[in-house]
């Protein structure tokens, strides 16, 4: 069984230490809560995308959803 956990879980640590103590914890996967990046999903740019995926794969995890977006 795979385990994921939302990156909103680890308020405002940077991702790359989020992620790291996540996988070390045993999860799998991150969940993203959009606002953890910017004020609005929409303000996301491709390159912002393309980092915490990289991180996340650094890291051993898949990023596996999104968390709030219709909060």
């Amino acid at each position: 069984m795979k385990y994921a956990i939302c990156n909103e879980t680890f308020v405002d640590w940077p991702h790359e230490r989020a992620f790291a103590f996540a996988a070390e914890c045993g999860y799998t996967g991150i969940e993203i809560a959009p606002f953890t990046i910017a004020n609005d999903a929409t303000n996301i740019s491709a390159a912002q995308r393309a980092a915490v995926r990289r991180q996340a794969e650094t890291a051993g995890l898949e990023v596996v959803g999104l968390h709030w977006l219709l909060a």
